[in-house]
């Protein structure tokens, strides 16, 4: 019997609310993870202590990601997309000011 497929017609790096009955296999989490955008190869393997290449050879599928590597992607995803999102904050809010003047910052 086929192993049931886990796509789906979300963006990659989307794991649709649905999912949440039938969720995918932890690798395919953390592949999805790899692939989420924002966060590039470079950033993964600094935070991974790995290769570039070693990651995108786990985001394609070419290599099996060793289980404890797994769960250290989906822990390091949520410390790097918070950075993600801080540091595009802080580039609007600079943008913002640079702007609308100083007087932008009492309505931040």
């Amino acid at each position: 019997m086929p192993a049931p497929s886990h796509k789906t017609s979300e963006p990659p790096g989307r794991i649709s609310a649905t999912e949440g009955v039938n969720a995918p296999p932890l690798e395919e989490v953390a592949r999805r993870c790899l692939n989420y955008l924002g966060i590039t190869p470079e950033m993964w393997a600094d935070a991974m202590g790995v290769s570039v290449r070693t990651i995108q050879k786990w985001r394609s599928g070419e290599e099996l990601m060793p289980l404890a590597r797994v769960s250290l992607i989906i822990l390091q995803f949520h410390r790097l997309e918070a950075e993600q999102f801080l540091a595009i904050n802080r580039m609007v809010n600079e943008a913002l000011i640079r702007t609308f003047g100083p007087a932008a910052r009492q309505r931040l």
